[in-house]
C-alpha cells in the first residue's frame, strides 16, 4: 500500500530522500498521485493541491504511521526550521485511507518563514532527528506523553492552548518522581539542562512557568483581538517554542531519552544536574 500525503509550504531543492524504510520525500503530481475520480476535493482544494512540488510517501505503512507522520513533520519543525504541513493522506489502494486532516499544524512563532529552501544536505539531519523520535516515542510512557504534548502545542490554534501543552512537554520530560518542591524542581532541572546554552540564562525559565500560572489563573487573558496583550502573547508563545525545541534536540541528540527508559537512571541523570546547580550557587 502507498499513501501520499502532499506537503504544503515546502521549498525543497533536492532529489527523492529516503527518511526510513516505510518513508521518502518524493516528487508530487497532482494528476498522477490523487485517484481523479475521488469526491470531497473542492475546486479550492484542487487549486492549492495542484500547485505543490512534493510529498511525503509511506509505503507498505503500519498501523500506527500517522503518529509516526507526525513525528517526521515535528523533526521537520525543529531540525529544518519549515512550517510544512500535511492536509489530506491520498491512497489508490484502499479509500479508507483517503482522509483529509482536520487540525493543521499552525505556523511556528518563531522566526521562521515557509519560504525556508531546505538543501537536500540538511535532510540527513532531519532524518537522524526523526528516527530519534521514533525511538523515543517508544522508550517509556513519559517520553511519549511529553513528544503528544509538543505536538499538540504544535497543531493548537489559541496561544493559550498551545503554551499549556509546551508546559506540559517540560513536564512531562523534567518533573521529578514525587510532588515535593515540584515547581522549583522543575525549574531548577531545565535551567541546569540548558545551561551554556546561549539564550537561556537568568531567570528565563522560570518567567515561563510564571506566564503558565498566570494564564491559568487569569492574569493573562486570553484574546483573539489584534491587541498589544495578544502580541505579547504570541512572542511569549514563540520564546517557549524556542526553549522546548532546544531541549528536545538535546534530548535527541545526546540521546538522553534512553535514560527514561528507567525510572531510577532518569532520576539519577536529573538529580544530577541538580547538584551541580547546588555547587554553581555556592561555591565563590
Amino acid at each position: 500500500m502507498r499513501v501520499v500525503m502532499p506537503l504544503f509550504g515546502l521549498t525543497y531543492k533536492g532529489n527523492r530522500f529516503q527518511f526510513s524504510d516505510n518513508y521518502s520525500l518524493e516528487h508530487f503530481n497532482y494528476e498522477k498521485d490523487v485517484p481523479q475520480e475521488l469526491a470531497g476535493l473542492s475546486e479550492i482544494d484542487v487549486s492549492h493541491l495542484s500547485l505543490e512540488n512534493w510529498a511525503i510517501v509511506a509505503d507498505n505503512p503500519s498501523e500506527g504511521y500517522r503518529s509516526e507522520i507526525n513525528l517526521l513533520l515535528m523533526a521537520l519543525r525543529i531540525y529544518a526550521q519549515s512550517n510544512t504541513f500535511i492536509k489530506w493522506r491520498f491512497c489508490d489502494e484502499d479509500s479508507g485511507n483517503f482522509s483529509r486532516i482536520g487540525s493543521d499544524m499552525r505556523f511556528s512563532n518563531l522566526a521562521i518563514t515557509s519560504s525556508r529552501i531546505i538543501e537536500e544536505s540538511g535532510l540527513s539531519t532531519v532524518r537522524d532527528g526523526f528516527l530519534n523520535l521514533l525511538e523515543m516515542n517508544q522508550i517509556s510512557d513519559r517520553t511519549k506523553n511529553a513528544l503528544y504534548f509538543v505536538w499538540r502545542g504544535l497543531c493548537s490554534g489559541k496561544h493559550i492552548d498551545a503554551y499549556i501543552f509546551l508546559v506540559c512537554a517540560l513536564e512531562a520530560l523534567f518533573s521529578n518522581e514525587t510532588p515535593e518542591d515540584a515547581t522549583k524542581t522543575l525549574i531548577k532541572r531545565i535551567q541546569k539542562f540548558l545551561s551554556g546554552i546561549k539564550g537561556f540564562g537568568g531567570d528565563q525559565v522560570k518567567r515561563i512557568y510564571k506566564i503558565r500560572s498566570d494564564m491559568v489563573h487569569g492574569r493573562i487573558p486570553h484574546t483573539d483581538k489584534d491587541s498589544e496583550q495578544a502580541k505579547q502573547n504570541i512572542k511569549n508563545l514563540g520564546k517557549l517554542e524556542l526553549l522546548v525545541f532546544t531541549c528536545i534536540k538535546k534530548i535527541l541528540d545526546e540521546k538522553i531519552y534512553l535514560l527514561y527508559k528507567d525510572i531510577d537512571e532518569k532520576e539519577k541523570f536529573l538529580n544530577s544536574l541538580m547538584k551541580a546547580y547546588k555547587r554553581i550557587r555556592i561555591d565563590p
